[in-house]
């Protein structure tokens, strides 16, 4: 006698999310699948909502060298309406709106400052703590002051 196939069921689907749209202007963000473990997705799922107003064509006004952009621009995630998440050297563009009811939004918002604080305390450029980091500024700013007191002067 043949025992017939049984679906099993796969325990991490459980784990997806249920996108719901509550406006016009939500749109569903996917994760490219080559990006999905970028620092900037750390505890966000594939695939979120977002709320996207507007849209976009990341590109600088002048294209000289489309070369040069294509390697300097790179899509992280993207939306029916485009490009979502964008990478530009040290800095990561959004086309949507960070918000409290899209949790993902700040998590995203979250993983950037996290990364950009540690890479900030490792290459010791500032301090480890706000207030040091403040310390930093404000000195460089009383600095080019005094040094255009200075200037004045002579």
């Amino acid at each position: 006698m043949k025992k017939s196939k049984t679906h099993k069921s796969n325990p991490n689907a459980s784990m997806k999310p249920v996108l719901i749209m509550t406006s016009d202007s939500d749109v569903k963000c996917d994760v490219r699948k080559n990006f999905t473990n970028h620092w900037i997705f750390k505890e966000v799922f594939y695939e979120f909502i977002v709320e996207n107003i507007n849209t976009w064509d990341p590109h600088p006004i002048q294209i000289l060298n489309l070369e040069t952009v294509q390697k300097s621009y790179t899509v992280l995630a993207e939306g029916e309406r485009g490009p979502q998440i964008a990478e530009h050297f040290n800095s990561i563009c959004l086309q949507f709106s960070l918000k409290a009811k899209h949790k993902e939004t700040i998590k995203v918002l979250q993983n950037f400052i996290q990364t950009s604080l540690s890479k900030v305390i490792n290459e010791g450029r500032v301090g480890a703590d706000i207030e040091s980091a403040y310390d930093v500024v404000y000195h460089k700013k009383k600095l080019k002051k005094s040094n255009m007191k200075l200037l004045l002067e002579i």
